[in-house]
């Protein structure tokens, strides 16, 4: 068990709590208004801050593409990751800066 506000309780309990405060949603719900956007609607529908980019999901067990939008913070926050991520792995991937890596987050 875990505890929120020391109060603790099974993790069924929690999960039901939780998505009482915020509802559990799949790709699938918000799906017509991410299409929305990205044909162009500025409006505010998903986020209050404007959408800056979208990036897409590798695919699905179905093959399908998603999109995922992001605001500009999303982006700086990945830039952060990457300029922290690669003196990391230089340091335990012997050559990485010598040639090519594929690397996974």
């Amino acid at each position: 068990t875990w505890s929120i506000s020391g109060d603790t309780t099974s993790t069924v309990a929690l999960t039901v709590r939780l998505s009482n405060i915020m509802p559990v949603i799949t790709y699938e719900d918000i799906e017509p208004e991410i299409n929305r956007i990205a044909n162009g609607d500025k409006s505010p529908i998903l986020s209050s801050k404007p959408i800056s980019e979208f990036l897409t999901s590798s695919g699905t067990s179905a093959g399908e593409r998603k999109l995922m939008p992001t605001i500009d913070e999303d982006m700086d926050r990945r830039q952060l990751l990457y300029s922290l991520l690669m003196p990391v792995m230089n340091l335990y991937v012997p050559g990485l800066d010598k040639g090519k890596a594929l690397y996974f987050l």
